[in-house]
């Protein structure tokens, strides 16, 4: 059975509530509070511009945008390693049905990752 992304909400809105209330460490409930930001996150890419030296321009639906260094993101090896040729890098396209960027291959990466390392 699929579940919404709603009730995935919900769920880590009840999570988080019941984590606060049983959690007594200050360290553990900020903890807590940074994995419920990261969960309620999921920003979705909308357009991704390559640019030179490994670099994308990426703009996501709350129109954050900025440049990202995919080199300091991942290693060129295993399914990446096509990304290392220039002109196969420059082939990413924006996968709307995954929100994210994928290159022809396959290869994905995480858009929250790319979110928080976003140079703007």
């Amino acid at each position: 059975m699929e579940v919404s992304p709603f009730n995935k909400f919900c769920y880590s809105v009840f999570l988080f509530s019941e984590l606060s209330t049983s959690l007594a460490n200050k360290e553990l409930k900020f903890l807590a509070r940074a994995s419920f930001m990261k969960i309620t996150m999921l920003k979705d890419i909308i357009s991704v511009q390559p640019l030179t030296n490994y670099q994308l321009h990426l703009r996501f639906e709350d129109n954050q945008e900025g440049i990202v260094d995919i080199q300091q993101q991942i290693k060129f090896t295993g399914v990446f390693e096509p990304l290392k040729n220039p002109e196969y890098f420059a082939q990413v396209k924006v996968n709307p049905e995954l929100g994210t960027i994928q290159w022809p291959n396959g290869a994905d990466l995480d858009p929250d990752v790319l979110y928080a390392a976003l140079k703007t």
